[in-house]
């Protein structure tokens, strides 16, 4: 057995939190308790099914709780707030945001009303996490990242995915090279319900950031049309220049029954994201040409299991907050690209 240090157990850089250390990493003793020294309180906007879905992930989040939900409605929000044992409950948005007991608000209201409750939230003084599509458009997006920049609070798209293990892994071995310079990356996933009315959801604002977890620059241009859906809804398929030199990015949606995975390829090799790629827990990465004749043989890593828990992303905003940064202006400012 070779004594060469193995980069899948032996390099710092996938194991310890790449590229930040998470409240999970601590929980398994790989960093610094002082990193979620001062866990956040949630204020919860909107009485929604998948606002349930965040509050039961934050349960994965050491020290994270929810004091307060809002809704349209007292009833609802009394109802929703009992139902997750949360203390507080309101009829106004402003009102949770206005809470002392709140230091970050998730807003996952109407996708419309985005922009205002953003605005509202940032007015305050909150930290905000926003469910997908963050804005209607890139200028609105654009005004609320300067307006939290202004107040120095937090604020981020809901992009739960790019959060993940395996997308992280991903990301450090493309910017270590192991592929070589990235040429496309492709994802395929299933037609859905989501694709029924892309007017409220938003065309591929659940696909890029597989995307901006490459690294690439948030300028892309459309290069081609895409083919209606099975329902008529969205295109089901859509493709994205970058620059001549770097290729092109492409998200399918297509109709049939093709493996949901998504791959970066590169000049060197690629990197599989296994199926399921919007909530994975393994990876492949192949290197090396195949010959001119004979068999393909494609050399790499069998697939790497890594955890497939909910909480990624509620880890990486509390520790991110922890160590004193604002990540509003960095590169984890998705919905100016999508």
């Amino acid at each position: 057995m070779s004594d060469a240090p193995d980069p899948w157990t032996d390099d710092p850089t996938f194991l310890e939190g790449w590229p930040m250390s998470t409240p999970l990493d601590i929980r398994r003793g790989l960093t610094r308790e002082e990193d979620v020294s001062f866990p956040l309180r949630w204020g919860i906007i909107s009485a929604s099914a998948i606002a349930s879905d965040w509050i039961k992930s934050l349960q994965d989040v050491p020290g994270a709780s929810v004091t307060a939900v809002a809704a349209r409605d007292m009833d609802r929000a009394k109802a929703y707030a009992e139902a997750h044992g949360v203390a507080t409950a309101y009829d106004s948005y402003a009102d949770l945001c206005n809470d002392p007991n709140v230091d970050i608000v998730y807003i996952a209201s109407k996708t419309w009303d985005h922009h205002r409750d953003l605005l509202t939230a940032i007015a305050a003084g909150k930290h905000v996490l926003c469910e997908k599509p963050f804005t209607d458009t890139a200028s609105q997006a654009r005004e609320v990242y300067a307006a939290a920049d202004e107040a120095g609070v937090f604020c981020q798209e809901a992009m739960w995915t790019r959060f993940f293990p395996a997308i992280e892994h991903a990301r450090a071995a493309m910017e270590r090279g192991d592929i070589g310079e990235l040429q496309v990356v492709q994802a395929d996933y299933p037609d859905r319900v989501y694709a029924l009315n892309p007017a409220v959801t938003g065309f591929g604002a659940d696909e890029m950031p597989l995307i901006a977890a490459a690294g690439r620059a948030p300028r892309p241009q459309p290069h081609a049309g895409g083919i209606p859906s099975a329902h008529g809804g969205a295109p089901s398929a859509a493709v994205l220049q970058y620059t001549e030199q770097q290729g092109i990015a492409v998200i399918t949606f297509p109709s049939g029954r093709f493996p949901e995975e998504t791959q970066y390829i590169g000049t060197k090799g690629r990197i599989t994201i296994e199926t399921p790629s919007h909530h994975p827990s393994a990876l492949t990465i192949r290197t090396g040409r195949p010959p001119r004749r004979g068999t393909r043989k494609e050399e790499g890593k069998p697939p790497m299991e890594l955890d497939p828990s909910h909480g990624w992303n509620g880890d990486w905003i509390e520790t991110h907050w922890n160590q004193d940064r604002n990540p509003s202006n960095g590169p984890f400012n998705h919905a100016c690209l999508v």
